[in-house]
């Protein structure tokens, strides 16, 4: 009886001194704005704190990961084969892995993440099975090269054409309109800086097409030409 009541103070003050652990490393993490939980690789589950449960309307022990994440429309469209491809990597033996996946929070926020899992090794040297999550929130740093890359695209574009063009235009395909990044060679009429995209195209052709190519540059410069030439990006969105 002895034994028994002296190995649970032991087990308690052992978990309780986990849990400071953790803890403490949960707010060095939060410090840093990264997610730090654990994934229990046999019974595909994750245990959260309660914030971030709240933020992606998840419960703080979630089952069915990484499927059943996708299935809640959290992980956006354009990484759901990354994301899956991670969890598949640490739940196959793998004992590290790790890519960037774009997470969508209950308030339709999104954001890009730096996924990595790491296994946790047991006394003897071995996988325990269960790994350590930490979402690292780099959406900051990916949008600003994100928008380094896109004005390094559109100088590149300016430079090679010189002044041998009209404008640079940015088109919203979900709304069908358009913005004037850049504008070209002077012509001989007013090119507004926003508008509906069917509208600039029939001016365009109007002004300055043949009547001859009329049918040829309308097929050209159709919406659902440029549908479905570009790539799905999240869903709906594509930029020119």
């Amino acid at each position: 009886m002895i034994v028994e009541q002296k190995l649970r103070e032991e087990l308690y003050q052992t978990n309780q001194k986990l849990y400071v652990a953790m803890r403490a490393f949960q707010m060095a993490a939060e410090e840093s704005r990264s997610l730090v939980f654990t994934y229990d690789l046999k019974r595909q589950t994750i245990f959260v704190d309660e914030q971030t449960a709240r933020t992606f309307g998840v419960a703080e022990v979630q089952p069915d990961v990484p499927y059943g994440m996708v299935g809640r429309g959290i992980v956006s469209e354009d990484t759901v084969d990354e994301y899956i491809r991670i969890h598949e990597e640490i739940l196959n033996g793998g004992l590290q892995a790790e890519g960037i996946v774009k997470l969508i929070t209950v308030d339709g926020t999104l954001s890009v993440q730096k996924l990595k899992f790491e296994m946790i090794m047991d006394a003897e040297g071995k996988p325990s099975g269960t790994a350590v999550g930490i979402y690292r929130d780099i959406t900051g740093q990916y949008q600003d090269e994100k928008e380094l890359r896109r004005y390094q695209r559109l100088d590149y574009v300016i430079q090679a054409m010189k002044n041998d063009y009209l404008g640079i235009f940015e088109l919203d395909l979900v709304k069908e309109r358009y913005c004037v990044l850049h504008c070209g060679r002077e012509h001989s009429f007013p090119l507004p800086m926003e508008g509906d995209y069917k509208e600039l195209v029939d001016k365009v052709a109007e002004k300055l097409i043949a009547p001859e190519f009329l049918e040829l540059s309308r097929q050209f410069t159709s919406l659902d030409r440029m549908r479905g030439c570009l790539p799905r990006k999240n869903g709906l969105n594509w930029n020119i």
